[in-house]
C-alpha cells in the first residue's frame, strides 16, 4: 500500500520492511478478543512483538467469526 493516500499497489512483496504499510490477513492459534476499529477503538488495535520487540502495529479494519 502506498503510505501516504492508503491505495492499493500492484506488487505483492514477500516481506514488509520497516515503514511499509500493508493489508494482512492474520490467524492467532489462541482465542483472542477484538472489534474492528470504527466500532470500538480501544480493542480494534493490536500490536505483534517478536523476539526483539515490537515487529507490527495496526488496526482492525475486518473480523471473521470462527467457523
Amino acid at each position: 500500500m502506498d503510505p501516504i493516500n492508503l491505495t492499493a499497489q500492484k506488487r505483492v512483496p514477500k516481506r514488509l520492511k520497516n515503514g511499509d504499510v500493508a493489508k494482512v490477513v492474520f490467524s492467532p492459534l489462541d482465542p483472542l478478543c477484538l472489534e474492528r476499529y470504527s466500532q470500538f477503538p480501544p480493542l480494534g488495535r493490536f500490536v505483534v512483538e517478536g523476539k526483539k520487540g515490537t515487529t507490527a502495529a495496526g488496526i482492525v479494519l475486518k473480523l471473521r467469526r470462527p467457523e
